[in-house]
């Protein structure tokens, strides 16, 4: 249940009704001047240790070594954490700081498959938004994020990397037509439009 109420307190049996966020896909949607690529990005604010590990960055860049064939990109991590890593970045991983919503759209649109390696998650934004601009989802499984892609995309159920770099290979051969599936399920289940008529519905007591 989004909001993390079936996660963090099992067997609550307070009256709740649950309204998941809402996107807007007129503004998140594939550019149509851009070709997907045969790459995978992954999106955060990462900035320190804590949230490198928990953004899964650790699992995405030793998924791209492991898959030299295929271009790998990572948004959001400082340069200053960034100049921390001990470790040398494979040559198929480019990185960008955080950047603004258009920019980020532009390379959601570009990437034929995004990844949310999180270990903990609540309603991710970035995973809706690009699956609206037609990446084909891979994901943990960590609270919503399973129910978000469905049968759209990817689960991964172990922290083994073998499955990390499998379900991300599958997902970067797969049909494009995947992408179209993703983008129909955010349309049709989390539109701002059903968002709005639930809110008011529960205020209105109707």
């Amino acid at each position: 249940v989004y909001g993390g109420i079936k996660h963090f307190a099992p067997g609550t049996m307070t009256r709740i009704s649950v309204v998941p966020n809402g996107f807007d896909s007129h503004r998140f949607r594939k550019l149509p001047e851009i070709v997907k690529k045969d790459m995978a990005l992954t999106v955060a604010v990462v900035e320190q240790e804590r949230s490198f590990y928990m953004k899964g960055f650790d699992k995405f860049i030793e998924t791209a070594r492991l898959l030299p064939s295929f271009d790998f990109l990572m948004v959001g991590i400082s340069n200053e954490y960034l100049n921390r890593l001990e470790r040398d970045l494979p040559k198929n991983l480019k990185t960008l700081p955080y950047t603004d919503t258009d920019e980020l759209i532009r390379r959601y649109s570009e990437s034929k498959v995004f990844c949310l390696f999180s270990l903990s998650e609540g309603m991710p934004n970035t995973l809706n938004e690009a699956m609206l601009c037609e990446c084909i989802p891979v994901g943990t499984q960590v609270t919503s994020i399973p129910e978000i892609i469905g049968e759209t995309g990817y689960i991964i159920h172990s922290q083994d990397l073998s499955e990390y770099v499998n379900k991300v290979e599958m997902a970067l051969r797969a049909d494009p037509q995947l992408g179209k599936v993703a983008r129909e399920r955010i349309t049709s289940r989390y539109n701002l439009e059903s968002r709005e008529k639930k809110i008011v519905s529960i205020l209105s007591g109707s």
